[in-house]
C-alpha cells in the first residue's frame, strides 16, 4: 500500500480529523514481507504540545495514544508534505532492491523495515537484517531517488570502545 492511499484511509475514518488537529505527517514505519509494504504505522506530530500521535494502518485504522517522541538531543521533528514526494513507497523499495542485489546480494535477508522520515529533504530507508547479524541500510532521497548505504555489523560478546 503506498503512503498516499493509507494517509486517505486514516482521514475517512470517523473522527479522526479531529483528533488529529494541529498535528502534521512526520514519519512512517512498514515491516516488509519479500520487498513489499504491509500495513503502515503512520505518526503525526504536534509541536506546540510536543507530542506524537501514531495510527496504524493495515485491515482496521487504529488511532494509537499520544506519546512524547524519540527524537536524538538537538534534533528536530520535520513534518512531510506527502504531495512533494517524487518517489513512491513502491519506486524507492524497487531501488533500494536492486541496489541491495547488485551490492549485497551475499547477505542473505533475514528481516525488513522501511520508513519515510523528514529532514530538510524527506527520505526513504530500508533497513535490511541479514541472517549474519548485519543491518543494511539504505537511503533513498524521495524528491530524486539518489542512493546511499551503510553496512552495520552486530558485536555479539566483546564490545569495542568507541574512538
Amino acid at each position: 500500500m503506498e503512503i498516499i492511499e493509507a494517509l486517505k484511509r486514516v482521514h475517512k475514518q470517523k473522527d479522526v480529523d479531529e483528533k488529529l488537529e494541529g498535528k502534521r505527517f512526520c514519519s512512517a514505519l512498514s515491516f516488509l514481507d519479500d520487498w513489499k509494504t504491509g500495513s503502515w504505522e503512520l505518526n503525526f506530530y504536534d509541536g506546540s504540545v510536543h507530542r506524537i500521535m501514531s495510527v496504524s494502518v493495515g485491515d482496521e485504522v487504529r488511532i494509537k495514544d499520544e506519546g512524547s517522541p524519540f527524537k536524538p538531543e538537538g534534533s528536530q521533528i520535520h513534518t512531510i508534505d506527502i504531495s512533494n514526494l517524487a518517489v513512491t513507497a513502491n519506486r524507492a523499495l524497487e531501488i533500494a532492491k536492486e541496489y541491495y542485489e547488485k551490492n549485497y546480494k551475499s547477505f542473505e535477508v533475514q528481516r525488513l523495515f522501511f520508513a519515510l522520515h523528514g529532514a530538510k529533504a524527506p527520505y526513504w530507508i530500508v533497513s535490511v537484517i541479514t541472517k549474519h547479524l548485519a543491518i543494511v541500510a539504505i537511503n533513498i532521497d524521495a524528491h530524486n531517488g539518489n542512493v546511499s548505504a551503510k553496512v552495520h555489523p552486530f558485536g555479539i560478546g566483546k564490545s569495542k570502545k568507541a574512538s
